[in-house]
């Protein structure tokens, strides 16, 4: 099951999240001093007994300069930290290294609240001298039973934009050590300040034996934190202090070129960033603007004839590509030496641009692209700068792949689930609206124009679903109507409903007792559907959904656990699938009515940590292909009959990259969409990002990374937050 309320997104449309402010909280001054612990009166978060929790965002009443951006916003996460501008991941249990930004931790680690225990906020003082004060009251770590009693606060400061962790009186029964991510009850919290990155960090470390909380040193990585002891405690009114140093004026520092993509495959009539150009300054005051970048195309193949038009963007602080920023305007059939003129206001630290071509229609195959940044002129002492590599290496190959094309139109709704192909062509995606609970019971239809075009369709409304759902089982009935049922979030976890496209209704299910949730589902030769139940802790059972009486009868119980599983109908109509989390496989053989065993998978692909999988596909040739959690893969050979197929291993997805609960088409040429992002190391990196793009050809056993729909190498999501449809 999924630790998290996972929301998918509509067709090839991805959101994409920027973050603007650079990291250098590292530069912050820290001071320790013996202060005083006042503990407020104010709003309650959490209340005795928490564990964990969704997070709260909060309004500052003042404006709050941290990482040289202002906030006014601030979120509070249960363990012990808070997040300005964002909401706070809700499972930092692993501290610090859960992956949160931007962020103050005031004792970071998997905190739970005694019934005494609470988190509360208030502001207290006069402008321009206000203080936003969030108190952590009685806390311990999870599962030790409340030997301990931690109190202390996080303070945000007006004005100064000073930064402040203060313990109460606190007492301690617990040698605490590492925080090794495994979530036992003696790990150790972080203490301190992390920036825009993993690499940003002005943090605490004390270490029992070693120091003291009064004689703490700075620490250098995430894993770097504050243990306890009885008797090595934060005194009462330690209070620990950070805060920005004052601005300077701006100072160029340097400048380079970086190639991105390098000896990736573009497809023709597609646009593509190339080059990653960097200016690194110091200071805020006086900022410089950069007014041109001289370029060229020197090193490509046949830039007049490839090349349709250069675009440079602008991404401020952010190294993630996007185009949401352009600089200057569109230059069409570059070929050698070009300018474009802009105007872009530079940060403190280093700022971002990025060199894209957009491809001709008729570009030529196996041809290279490349890209060079001669000089960036900007104002007032900066003046003209020619990059440390002005040509730096690598090229991409234009290569025979496909592209994406924005839908033309916007649905009516956010989508928040499956889209599913109608036997009349129209498309149906699932939305987020409709429901109180943000689930969804709306769905959203796509319409083809009349020449059978989906990029240029239009959007409409259905009628909503009777329960809302995410997460779900879902068929194409043989008559043309639509089944879904269960679903792991909202209210029709343990019902179904048939809609009928051509009457625009939905007609429930009978309920049949057993919840159903996000289990598989399967249309038979006969026109009923094999349905799946996760039934936790009992009989794996299924049953059959028959369209014609609206009814369910019991099905054969699968032999191991179904739970997150993927299934393949095979050419002979029989199911396959992979028992969660286990190598043994079995298959549903509809003219026996059973569920036989099947041969032994060489490789794990479930996950060790949320038992995750990815997709699976019956290729061309007959063989089904399964793609991993764990970024392995396998091959089925089917035997024809009711004996067991063979199992081989398969290649690996690249760099690391795994399909975390991820989807996948195959496409009309037999090659395989798919999207990865990196494979779960522990539970804090479950459903990690970014996601890539990847073409597999199975006749080659090979993949090719392919852009996001925006044109960037990646997504700043989670894989699962992807959905395919061919």
């Amino acid at each position: 099951m999924k630790l998290t309320l996972k929301i998918k997104l509509l067709v090839i449309f991805c959101a994409f999240l920027s973050n603007q402010s650079f990291a250098q909280v590292s530069t912050y001054a820290f001071n320790s001093s013996a202060g005083t612990y006042t503990p407020i009166t104010g709003t309650t978060l959490f209340g005795g007994g928490w564990d964990d929790g969704a997070s709260f965002m909060l309004t500052i009443p003042f404006s709050f300069n941290y990482n040289l951006v202002n906030y006014s916003t601030v979120s509070v996460g249960a363990n012990g930290f808070i997040t300005l501008g964002t909401q706070a991941i809700n499972n930092g249990y692993c501290g610090l290294g859960s992956g949160m930004v931007n962020s103050v931790a005031g004792y970071c680690t998997d905190l739970e609240g005694s019934p005494t225990s609470s988190i509360l906020y208030t502001t207290r003082g006069a402008t321009p001298n206000r203080q936003f004060v969030v108190q952590w009251t009685d806390c311990d770590h999870w599962n030790n039973s409340n030997l301990n009693h931690w109190t202390f606060q996080i303070i945000l400061n007006e004005t100064s934009n000073a930064v402040q962790v203060v313990w109460g009186n606190s007492t301690d029964a617990t040698f605490t050590g590492p925080n090794n991510c495994v979530d036992v009850s003696n790990e150790s919290g972080d203490v301190g300040l992390i920036g825009n990155s993993a690499a940003d960090l002005n943090i605490r470390m004390v270490t029992n034996g070693v120091n003291t909380w009064a004689t703490s040193v700075a620490g250098t990585l995430l894993t770097d934190v504050c243990n306890m002891s009885p008797t090595n405690i934060p005194a009462n009114g330690l209070t620990y202090t950070w805060t920005p140093l004052p601005p300077t004026p701006m100072v160029f520092i340097s400048s380079t070129t970086t190639f991105v993509n390098n000896l990736q495959g573009v497809a023709r009539n597609s646009t593509n960033p190339l080059l990653r150009v960097e200016v690194v300054t110091s200071g805020t005051l006086t900022p410089f603007n950069v007014n041109s970048l001289n370029l060229s195309t020197t090193g490509c193949t046949n830039a007049a004839g490839d090349i349709l038009n250069a675009k440079i963007y602008f991404t401020g602080q952010s190294s993630v590509y996007s185009t949401a920023n352009q600089f200057g305007t569109t230059l069409n059939n570059p070929n050698g030496t070009y300018t474009v003129n802009g105007s872009a206001t530079l940060s403190f630290g280093t700022n971002y641009f990025w060199v894209s071509y957009g491809l001709t229609a008729t570009a030529t195959i196996n041809d290279s692209l490349r890209a060079c940044c001669t000089q960036i002129t900007g104002s007032g002492t900066m003046g003209n700068r020619t990059p440390t590599v002005t040509c730096p290496g690598g090229y991409q190959i234009i290569t025979a792949l496909g592209y994406w094309t924005p839908v033309a139109n916007l649905a009516p709704d956010q989508n928040a689930g499956v889209m599913i192909l109608l036997t009349d062509g129209t498309v149906i995606a699932k939305t987020a609206s409709g429901s109180a609970d943000g689930i969804g019971t709306v769905w959203d239809k796509l319409t083809p124009d009349i020449h059978g075009s989906y990029t240029n369709g239009t959007w409409s409304q259905t009628t909503p679903m009777s329960e809302s759902r995410l997460y779900f089982s879902s068929q194409v009935l043989q008559d043309g109507r639509v089944y879904v049922a269960g679903g792991e979030y909202g209210s029709g976890g343990s019902l179904g409903e048939v809609y009928d496209p051509i009457a625009d209704t939905w007609t429930n299910t009978p309920p049949q007792g057993q919840r159903i949730s996000d289990a598989n589902s399967e249309i038979l030769p006969d026109g009923k559907v094999l349905q799946a139940l996760v039934n936790q802790g009992g009989p794996v059972l299924c049953d059959f959904y028959n369209p014609t009486s609206n009814s369910y009868t019991p099905a054969p119980s699968c032999l191991g656990s179904h739970n997150e599983s993927t299934w393949v109908k095979l050419p002979d109509e029989s199911v396959l699938m992979i028992d969660m989390p286990t190598t043994a496989s079995e298959r549903y053989i509809p003219s026996l009515n059973q569920w036989i065993p099947d041969a032994t998978v060489p490789i794990d692909l479930y996950d060790a940590f949320g038992s995750e999988t990815g997709a699976g596909l019956l290729l061309p040739d007959g063989r089904a292909f399964f793609l991993g959690s764990t970024g392995h893969t396998a091959y089925y050979t089917p035997s024809g009959n009711n004996t067991p197929g063979s199992w081989a291993t398969g290649p690996d997805i690249p760099s690391g990259n795994g399909q975390c609960d991820a989807p996948a088409a195959m496409m009309v040429d037999g090659k395989i969409l798919l999207t990865a992002a990196p494979a779960p190391i522990d539970n804090s990196s479950l459903f990690a990002s970014p996601t890539v793009f990847f073409e597999y050809n199975y006749l080659s056993n090979s993949y090719t990374q392919i852009t996001a729909p925006d044109g960037s190498p990646s997504v700043p999501i989670a894989c699962y937050q992807t959905n395919l449809l061919l």
